[in-house]
């Protein structure tokens, strides 16, 4: 399962976003129970950032997207006045793939 929290912060650059958006929030979802890992991509050029948390496969996700979003709230007071006005969604995401497959040709056995 995977949580996507979008956070916009008007006439941001990428920098201020990674500064002031998303180390903020990054800082309070560490070590949020059963994560796995989480990046983020702040862009400038929309004006947001986009955290994604990923928890083991055992995690309830609608139990994540409550986690994560008390988490954000513990770091809502140390974001810009902005992005609080603007309003910060955390939703599960549907975007992640549930398996990834490769296959190497490998022959095993006579076909």
């Amino acid at each position: 399962p995977e949580i996507l929290l979008t956070a916009r912060y008007p006439g941001a650059d990428a920098v201020t976003l990674e500064q002031s958006v998303a180390t903020p929030i990054e800082e309070q979802m560490s070590g949020v129970d059963k994560m796995l890992y989480m990046y983020s991509l702040n862009q400038g050029s929309n004006n947001a950032t986009e955290l994604r948390v990923a928890f083991d496969i055992t995690t309830d996700p609608s139990v994540d997207q409550v986690l994560t979003n008390m988490r954000y709230s513990q770091a809502q007071s140390q974001l810009p006045r902005d992005v609080v006005n603007q309003g910060v969604t955390v939703m599960k995401s549907v975007t992640s793939p549930l398996g990834v497959f490769v296959l190497d040709g490998v022959l095993i056995g006579d076909w």
